[in-house]
């Protein structure tokens, strides 16, 4: 397995990776799923402020990608993250999580950062154990903000102090 930057010949599989989790999952609270143009620019956007969006790959084939983003614009803010990570479900449960993980809080703290945030929808068992694993402590729950699936969604708020 290797970690490396996303690069421009990245995106379909990217795209196709988020719009499948959009479309099958509650992973993301997205209902419509994305253009390359949008959410190329999103990427972009992510990118040039300097976080990193990453893919983990095995024998040339992207498996899935995580990538770290300003938790708010608000600039009291800047010190805190988000982070998201996707794979594709046959790659689930082999480790790239971990790996994918133990890469996104490495280049956390190679930023500067002081705390990393994630939202996780409440049955999401997998990536709560995931974000545990790493030393996230769940520090709250949204009840009901997200309908999708025609269900209520809760939001599981996991965060990890770096400093």
């Amino acid at each position: 397995m290797q970690i490396t930057p996303a690069k421009p010949h990245h995106l379909d599989t990217i795209l196709k990776i988020y719009n499948d989790a959009i479309l099958s999952s509650v992973a993301t609270f997205d209902t419509e799923t994305k253009t390359k143009e949008s959410f190329s620019k999103s990427l972009q956007g992510i990118s040039d402020i300097g976080y990193p969006v990453s893919i983990i790959s095995e024998d040339e084939t992207v498996c899935g990608f995580g990538l770290l983003k300003p938790f708010s614009e608000r600039l009291a803010y800047l010190p805190t993250c988000e982070l998201s990570l996707y794979l594709i479900p046959i790659y689930q449960g082999q480790g790239m999580g971990k790996i994918m993980m133990t890469h996104l809080i490495e280049e956390a703290q190679k930023l500067g950062l002081h705390s990393i945030v994630s939202r996780i929808e409440s049955s999401s068992e997998p990536s709560i154990k995931l974000h545990e694993g790493h030393g996230f402590t769940h520090v709250g729950t949204l009840q009901q903000v997200g309908f999708k699936f025609d269900r209520w969604l809760d939001v599981c708020l996991y965060q990890k102090l770096l400093s």
